[in-house]
């Protein structure tokens, strides 16, 4: 039979943002979804394929965040976000059609286009899943040249039964730890190099097969005309 691949979505946000003082800065934003999708094509109580249904979408998702600036000449900063985004608990993945919403079911995975700082190598959407990131910046050099920071992030679902974006097992939260680190160098006016690590360590939510340590190496080289 034939899968018909549909998701069809409106979104309504809602956010600030402003200062307590000088150095201390906030930021929240409340996102709801709402719209149709296709059903997977087969009932998962059963295993039988059976025609698609369309569906309602019901989902929402929130981020915070925290900047602490200490207003010194090397532009130093910590901060710490939140972000998290609805599951279904029928889902076996949070973003495809295969996998995805059960038969006759309203789908309450969040899901939605855009970036958000979630890790290097992970790099997990939003859909089922609550992420802690809290990290620091600085500029080094003595013309400030370098630019360095790092980012440790905490992920685990919220749902447990439910998939993410990213292969999970049933029935288990925890998904893993993270950890990066980067340096940009602005060695002309108009040109950066940028060198970025991460490290991501598995929880007990990761298959067995993918349960090794992973890590992310990236070097660029930005011109800005």
């Amino acid at each position: 039979m034939p899968t018909d691949f549909r998701y069809d979505s409106t979104y309504l946000s809602l956010g600030a943002s402003g200062a307590l003082d000088e150095r201390w800065v906030w930021s929240v934003e409340g996102v709801y979804e709402w719209g149709r999708s296709r059903s997977n094509p087969f009932d998962y109580a059963t295993g039988a394929i059976e025609p698609q249904t369309t569906d309602d979408i019901r989902a929402w998702a929130a981020i915070a965040s925290v900047n602490y600036l200490f207003n010194d000449e090397r532009s130093s900063k910590v901060h710490l976000w939140l972000m998290a985004g609805s599951g279904d608990e029928d889902r076996r993945s949070g973003n495809q059609t295969l996998g995805g919403n059960a038969l006759d079911t309203t789908d309450r995975a969040f899901n939605a286009f855009g970036y958000l700082p979630t890790g290097y190598v992970l790099a997990p959407d939003l859909a089922n899943l609550f992420v802690a990131r809290l990290g620091a910046s600085t500029r080094l050099g003595d013309d400030n040249a370098w630019r360095v920071g790092t980012d440790a992030y905490l992920y685990t679902k919220l749902d447990e039964e439910g998939g993410a974006t990213v292969e999970t097992l049933r029935g288990e939260r925890f998904v893993g730890g993270a950890i990066d680190v980067f340096a940009t160098w602005r060695f002309a006016p108009r040109a950066t190099l940028d060198v970025r690590y991460g490290l991501f360590v598995p929880g007990e939510a990761i298959p067995d097969e993918h349960d090794d340590l992973h890590h992310l190496i990236y070097v660029g080289v930005g011109y800005a005309f």
